[in-house]
């Protein structure tokens, strides 16, 4: 989507609410073992790469109901983002 489609990810993120709660299930979804993320004492999660470089689909995870619902594999906890109808 985010090469072929950037129209739908422009009218999708700006319907996006909420913020990350660093669990760090979007990130299992693209790599099976990032070798950026990492987990604190608290097991927050947090990326290496956050301020230099990350991949393009790191930056606008999640596009839509459907990336939060396959995160939801990985994690019984809540996201933190959800969409306005």
């Amino acid at each position: 989507l985010f090469l072929f489609n950037k129209k739908y990810i422009r009218q999708n993120t700006a319907k996006r609410r909420g913020e990350c709660l660093r669990c760090g299930a979007c990130c299992r979804l693209f790599f099976d073992s990032c070798t950026s993320l990492r987990f604190d004492a608290d097991g927050k999660s947090s990326c290496l790469k956050y301020k230099s470089f990350r991949m393009p689909n790191c930056k606008i995870f999640p596009v839509d109901c459907r990336d939060i619902g396959d995160r939801n594999y990985f994690s019984d906890s809540p996201c933190g983002y959800w969409f306005i109808k």
